[in-house]
């Protein structure tokens, strides 16, 4: 393990209290308004003083290089390569590996009991690491002889291969997420086939519309059958993947049809010419994921429990057979927003709200057809459901949280997700503080309650935007000037508001023969957030930037999650909301009448206790107060009045603190 001390927490507050910290002034005039560092008074305000600080810090700014699990195969399938390839991430000057062993077909890249190795898939003969070769032990071992930190990232719930109905998510059809799904249909008499979309790229049996607007020919690869349509008959058939035949023309009056394995041999089989083709029929389903048009990663459903239990099996396997200094969840999420509509997501929705949906899944939203694709129009319901997808992941987070640090209290635990904030309600993930209440149409009024950042060690923010300023995203035409580097790192740092230490992440492909530009975008997340990460190694490779990361990031300096002291702040921050919860849950039942007599009095004097000792940092003293708040409730006297669902509630909440404090 690798543990450095950045610099002295006291002497970050001291130049905090004093209200002369240099990092906090380069904040306000540099970089625009950043949340402003306070007096030190208690484990929060040391926290947002400490982590205030390092906005914009010069040399403890996070270093961090992610390595695929797939891209980067010829890059490190040998221990030559992998010793190699670690070499260049310390003289660049990273310090933290994030490894992905687990990626989101389900497949390991380490020597696990749980999981198959990805030598075994399908989806990647060809193109694997050899059977039984250990990527993980590999990396690990190299990182030592540099010491650099390694954290293994899993995919939490994109468990399966589409294409190929491999993975997890096959070996367990009832995991699978379902979709509400909707679709066009092309329709040939009483045959009909999907529409996978308008001017996209085709996918695997996928049949797809272009029109004149965007495309003067075809833009199909050769494998597959195209049709020409003019006003709603078929006029010209031609399948392109036994010969050299050359794309269709895209008629000024019509469109043509593409179909490529299934939806050729559709094509082929009734579109002949002179043929009516109705391409206008719609329908909506509730469909599996595995039985669904969705391409790509086959998504399982956060809410169960054995979906849970296997994610958390991997953690504990990576955490207990490996000396990893951290362990990281990447689609720690819904699908989309179309995910999940399964009767137990119905069911348990309906709890959340408290009464049953008469119009199923109507009362979310509904799902519309427009000349371009699709849209949805928001239910009565829709708010709720919002929070309610919201609150079963961070329930999800808090708890892989809580089971981490009891394992061992040295792994740290981040997160990888989207920095576009406002759109990521559609992935039903609130990353920010639960003290972030948020401005948008779709939030509710109790949104923020879901925010799971105060459970990280730290979060990295993917700022995959071209854009590096706000204005380069005005210019470009993007809906708002969030679209950039600049922006969506601001969003970031806004919605977790000091919570923990926020990295702001880079895709290195969407600046490929711009130099100037990734250096620009390294340099904005530097100054926006406490720190940088960069996926994937594999492009500083394809075009030798390993230069230029060194020159914005070498030199002296740490990455703040490996200073121990900052990290067993940060940690503070979710006892410390927790039991701000727990208070207030209990003054509410008290209000209501469903805690009274001498209990009415015991609670708040013990969890005033907590507070007390949680402040001063005493974590024992404070984990025994608590638990007598907790005996209290385990046995109430005869002349206490605590009603079952009061009982239930607090004591629900009580344990789940003390699971933090411990």
């Amino acid at each position: 393990m690798k543990a450095v001390s950045i610099v002295s927490v006291l002497g970050v507050l001291g130049l905090a209290a004093a209200g002369t910290s240099a990092g906090v002034a380069a904040s306000e005039t540099d970089q625009g308004p950043a949340p402003a560092a306070t007096q030190a008074e208690g484990p929060d305000d040391d926290r947002r003083a400490a982590l205030s600080d390092l906005i914009g810090h010069e040399q403890d700014a996070g270093r961090v290089l992610w390595y695929d699990m797939t891209a980067t195969v010829d890059y490190l399938n040998t221990p030559e390569k992998v010793d190699n390839i670690v070499a260049k991430t310390a003289e660049a000057g990273f310090d933290t590996i994030i490894l992905d062993v687990a990626n989101n077909s389900g497949f390991v890249a380490y020597e696990s009991a749980i999981a198959d190795h990805m030598s075994q898939a399908e989806r990647y003969q060809g193109q694997s690491y050899p059977p039984g070769y250990d990527l993980l032990a590999e990396v690990l071992r190299a990182a030592g002889d540099h010491d650099l930190q390694v954290h293994a990232n899993i995919n939490a719930f994109g468990l399966g291969v589409q294409e190929f109905a491999e993975g997890p998510a096959f070996d367990n059809p009832e995991w699978q997420t379902v979709f509400y799904e909707g679709r066009r249909l092309a329709s040939i008499g009483a045959e009909q086939y999907p529409i996978a979309g308008t001017n996209i790229e085709r996918g695997t049996n996928e049949l797809v519309v272009y029109t004149p607007e965007e495309y003067q020919e075809s833009p199909a690869s050769r494998w597959g059958a195209e049709v020409s349509v003019v006003d709603g008959v078929v006029v010209e058939v031609r399948d392109r993947h036994d010969g050299d035949a050359p794309p269709l023309a895209v008629p000024q009056d019509g469109v043509v049809l593409a179909g490529h394995g299934e939806a050729r041999s559709w094509l082929l089989d009734h579109a002949q010419e002179g043929a009516e083709i109705d391409l206008s029929a719609t329908e909506t389903r509730l469909v599996p994921a595995g039985q669904s048009d969705q391409q790509g990663s086959t998504f399982v459903n956060p809410l169960r429990q054995d979906v849970r239990s296997y994610v958390v099996s991997i953690l504990a396997e990576l955490t207990e057979n490996y000396d990893v200094d951290g362990v990281v969840l990447d689609r720690a999420r819904y699908a989309n927003q179309y995910a999940d509509f399964s009767g137990e997501s119905r069911q348990a929705f309906e709890e959340h709200i408290g009464e049953p949906v008469a119009s199923w899944p109507e009362d979310i939203f509904e799902i519309t057809f427009t000349d371009d694709g699709q849209d949805i129009t928001e239910g009565p319901l829709f708010a709720d459901w919002i929070e309610f997808r919201a609150s079963v992941i961070t329930d999800f987070v808090s708890d892989v949280s809580a089971q981490i640090r009891n394992l061992d209290p040295m792994v740290n635990f981040s997160i990888y997700a989207g920095a576009w904030y406002p759109l990521y309600w559609q992935e039903g993930v609130n990353w920010g503080s639960r003290y972030f209440q948020p401005e948008y149409d779709w939030a509710s009024p109790d949104y923020a309650s879901t925010g799971y950042a105060e459970t990280l060690d730290f979060f990295m923010a993917g700022t995959y935007f071209e854009a590096v300023t706000r204005q380069e995203a005005i210019e470009a035409g993007q809906p708002a000037d969030w679209y950039s580097v600049e922006g969506s790192a601001e969003l970031a740092m806004e919605a977790v508001d000091l919570a923990t230490l926020v990295y702001g992440s880079l895709f290195v492909q969407q600046y490929e023969g711009d130099e100037d530009q990734f250096r620009d975008a390294m340099t904005m997340t530097m100054d926006r957030t406490q720190g940088l990460m960069v996926f994937d190694l594999v492009y500083l490779e394809m075009y030798d930037w390993w230069h230029i990361v060194e020159e914005v990031i070498g030199g002296e300096g740490s990455s703040p999650h490996t200073d121990e002291d900052l990290t067993s702040l940060i940690r503070l921050a979710a006892p410390s909301a927790d039991l701000s919860d727990l208070h207030t849950s209990v003054q509410d039942y008290t209000e209501a009448g469903e805690v009274a007599g001498p209990i009415a009095h015991q609670l708040p004097a013990a969890l005033d206790q907590v507070r007390q000792h949680l402040d001063a940092g005493r974590l024992p003293p404070a984990t025994t107060a608590l638990n007598r708040a907790i005996r209290h409730l385990e046995n109430p006297k005869p002349s206490d009045t605590l009603t079952e669902t009061a009982q239930a509630d607090l004591l629900s909440q009580a344990q789940s603190l003390r699971d933090l404090l411990r």
